[in-house]
């Protein structure tokens, strides 16, 4: 009887427990299921993020207030709304303020002008509270005046003469603000395209009114397109001294002051400051000789993908590391 009821007792445990490891293992499966799909949608978010050509919103062009005086070779900045645009040529060099609303869509009334008409000249906004407890804006260099540094007061309305750059760039320089600096990569000392590039790194600084030379630029290059980007300066293309139209991207970190050879543009093209024929550039920090990463920083980068000896460009967006110079 004993035997029996033991038998019995093995068989329903046995039962029970074969029942319980089957919902474990059901259970442990479909865990791992959602974990799969988990770390997939993981993956293609990862691949969309970092690897997915033109990641960012296409966006789209709408068409704004036309311009009261049309002008070119002029310079623009921005403080909050306001954008304004500096001299510029109109059948001659001009000392126009012109200022349109990005609130509104419309062309406020004009600035006070420019001490002396200028064309071909760069502007930027910089200074943080340097001017009537808001920034400045800067009108730098240019053709008829080369060297000549002014500071715009858009809360006052009014202009003063800063001192002057040591070597006077005469047009296509590029200019970023960024702290109490402005910094001058490149640029032409004679005002015909194609010649007389230099390679300055000239360095205003806005407590001081003072002018500095940083390290010199791998290549002379004017005509160029620059931007700054978290501390690092990044002077797109252009073209060299002897006339040739350069893809390099020209990197400037400032906190090693020190510049390195970032990836090269897709297109050789020239990429004026202000936009006008500006191409597709690229730009990836590289990691020097001494080794090492820095944080990362995301760029587009821009690699050529030739099929059958055609030219193709395919950009997609990377993380790069900064670059660790000793």
């Amino acid at each position: 009887m004993c035997s029996f009821v033991n038998g019995v007792f093995f068989i329903i445990l046995n039962n029970l427990c074969t029942k319980k490891l089957s919902e474990i293992t059901l259970r442990r499966r479909k865990l791992r299921k959602t974990m799969s799909l988990v770390l997939g949608a993981l993956v293609m978010l990862n691949l969309s993020l970092f690897a997915t050509p033109n990641v960012h919103a296409v966006g789209s062009w709408t068409t704004g207030a036309r311009i009261p005086i049309a002008v070119e070779g002029y310079g623009a900045a921005v403080v909050g709304a306001v954008h304004y645009y500096f001299g510029g040529y109109s059948g001659g060099d001009t000392s126009l303020n012109q200022r349109y609303s990005t609130l509104t869509n419309s062309w406020l009334s004009n600035g006070a002008s420019l001490p002396v008409p200028e064309s071909e000249l760069s502007a930027v906004t910089g200074g943080g509270n340097s001017c009537s407890g808001g920034p400045c804006l800067y009108a730098v260099s240019g053709r008829s005046f080369p060297g000549l540094l002014q500071r715009y007061d858009p809360v006052v309305n009014n202009w003063i003469f800063l001192a002057s750059m040591p070597v006077p760039v005469a047009t296509e320089h590029s200019v970023v603000s960024t702290g109490d600096k402005i910094y001058v990569a490149g640029g032409r000392t004679s005002s015909a395209p194609g010649s007389g590039a230099v390679n300055y790194l000239q360095i205003y600084d806005i407590a001081t009114d003072t002018w500095s030379f940083g390290p010199s630029l791998p290549i002379p290059v004017s005509d160029a397109a620059a931007i700054v980007i978290d501390g690092m300066i990044f002077v797109f293309g252009g073209f060299t001294s002897n006339g040739q139209i350069v893809p390099t991207t020209q990197i400037f970190v400032i906190s090693f002051n020190r510049w390195t050879i970032g990836a090269r543009s897709c297109f050789s093209s020239r990429a004026s400051f202000f936009g006008r024929g500006a191409r597709k550039a690229s730009a990836r920090a590289a990691t020097s000789s001494s080794g090492g990463a820095a944080r990362p920083v995301a760029f587009s980068t821009c690699s050529a993908a030739g099929k059958g000896g055609a030219s193709e460009c395919s950009c997609v967006t990377k993380v790069a590391s900064r670059a660790r110079m000793r």
